[in-house]
Formats: structure tokens, sequence, C-alpha cells
């Protein structure tokens, strides 16, 4: 049974420093595209030819040609910054998955054997946690832990 994630935002410190990339390039995007737009006609005009606008007014039409472009992108900026978070869920969600289980371990708590929900990244990374699991509690004389098939909270 795949349970769907509550919560999108699991390592704000992980997250956080990938929206904010996110959102980084697509402020040097649209500085390149405006850089771009407003290059060649500024260069024309620095060239000195005779009646050519003045740089105020290239940088003006410029900016009329370009907000329709900064508009549509202002718009797909939060599904691009949604969709960095949801894929980066299936990265962060193991990590603190096993980091939770570690933290139990070297707390001298009972834990219960790791899984990773169906499309999350780095499944071996919770088969390989599990093995080091079962051979630490074999070791003490436990026994194996019972399988989580609903660990699955983050």
């Amino acid at each position: 049974m795949v349970h769907k994630r509550s919560k999108i935002l699991i390592d704000p410190k992980v997250q956080g420093t990938l929206v904010m990339r996110l959102v980084a390039y697509w402020l040097l995007c649209l500085a390149g595209i405006f850089a771009l737009l407003a290059g060649i006609p500024i260069v024309i005009c620095a060239l000195g030819l005779p009646n050519q606008p003045t740089i105020g007014e290239l940088l003006y039409m410029t900016w009329l040609n370009f907000w329709p472009a900064l508009f549509a992108s202002l718009i797909l900026l939060p599904f691009v910054v949604g969709d960095c978070l949801r894929v980066s869920n299936k990265f962060v969600g193991p990590v603190f998955r096993i980091r939770r289980a570690m933290k139990q371990l070297a707390n001298g708590e009972k834990v219960e054997a790791v899984k990773f929900r169906d499309n999350d990244f780095w499944y071996d990374f919770a088969e390989d946690f599990n093995r080091v699991l079962k051979r630490m509690e074999e070791e003490r004389g436990n026994g194996p832990s019972p399988t989580a098939e609903e660990n699955v909270s983050a």
C-alpha cells in the first residue's frame, strides 16, 4: 500500500536551499534575457549613429517587450517550485526516515525495519540499513525485528 506524503517540506534546510537556488537561477535567466533584449540596441546606440534613441528610451522599449515574458514566468514559478519540492521529497523523505531510525538505534530504542515508498530514491539504502539492523539485533540476541510494512510516515 502506497501512502501519499502528508508533508511537502520535510527538511527545510535542504529543500529551502534547493528552492532558493531555483529562484536565483530564474532571476539570472530573466536578467540574461533582459540583457540580450537590450544589449544589441544599446550597442547600436553607443555607435553614435544619427537619429538613434537614447539609452533610457531603449531600456523602456526593452521593458515593453520584456514584461509579458516576466509575467508569464512569474505565473509558472510557483508550479516549478512546487514540483521541485515534490521531487526533492523523494530523496529527503528516505534520508529523514533513515536518520530517525539511526537516532532511535543510538538511543537504544527498538527500531523496526525501514521501508521507503515505491517511487522514492535510494531504495537500496533502506535494504542496506535493514540488513545492518537485522545483524545488530542478531548479535544482541534479540532476533530480527519484524518487517515494517507501514513505516512510511514522512
